[in-house]
């Protein structure tokens, strides 16, 4: 059949059917196993760590919350046991080593009544840590971490413990008071690995620490060492 205007009725037809032909998208593809969806993105976490470096050990509770699925902003509490330059054989050895004269820690135990002997100091610290990380995810669950940050000293007390001879009979002497504690003093880095399973998060971080000013409570200007944290993420 023919139409007015020379053509088919069939060729019309298919024009208008071809008409309405649509061409899907082509949506590029990612791979899972690198990059995961939004929603296994981990938004909080918290757990506890233990640390060990160059004159210290200690133990944390920690918390991390995500900002986004690169960077994230943790914190929490760190109690640090410090051990340096702390043992002493007479008044004669620690003003060799810490560089100045030998003050007995109380207006009670002169050196007056008999020498000092066996002296030992330790410090106890109370920081509170604050660290910007940026992560970079691989496949398998795992990321690496690059952390900048600080630890606040918010206390510090000082343990001593010594033999005192008054008369030349030895006695022990041992007290702790609360010292000085220079809030900021420091800026610490790290780079760690994690590994994630379902919401257990196991991290392994080396770091290092520079310290501002000399402090008693701290002998070394630089501290470098691991901590291990075991977390849940939320």
């Amino acid at each position: 059949n023919h139409s007015d205007d020379g053509f088919s009725s069939d060729s019309v037809k298919t024009i208008a059917v071809e008409e309405h032909v649509t061409i899907p998208a082509v949506v590029p593809q990612t791979d899972p196993a690198i990059v995961p969806p939004a929603d296994k993105y981990l938004r909080y976490m918290a757990g506890a760590g233990i640390e060990v470096a160059n004159g210290h050990n200690a133990i944390s509770v920690v918390g991390e919350m995500m900002l986004g699925k690169n960077w994230g902003v943790s914190t929490g509490i760190k109690l640090v046991q410090m051990d340096d330059d702390g043992n002493f054989f007479d008044n004669e050895d620690f003003e060799h080593k810490k560089g100045h004269d030998y003050a007995p820690p109380c207006t009670t135990c002169s050196t007056d009544s008999g020498p000092h002997r066996d002296i030992h100091y330790k410090f106890t610290l109370l920081q509170i840590p604050l660290a910007l990380n940026y992560y970079i995810h691989f496949r398998n669950e795992f990321a690496l971490s690059l952390g900048l940050g600080t630890e606040l000293d918010v206390y510090a007390k000082q343990q001593i413990d010594m033999d005192n001879f008054p008369a030349g009979i030895p006695s022990n002497l041992n007290w702790s008071n609360k010292c000085p504690a220079l809030v900021f003093n420091n800026a610490k880095i790290s780079l760690g690995i994690q590994k994630q399973w379902k919401h257990f998060v196991l991290k392994a971080i080396p770091f290092a620490s520079k310290q501002f000013m000399v402090v008693d409570y701290k002998a070394e200007s630089v501290y470098y060492g691991i901590e291990l944290r075991g977390l849940y993420s939320f």
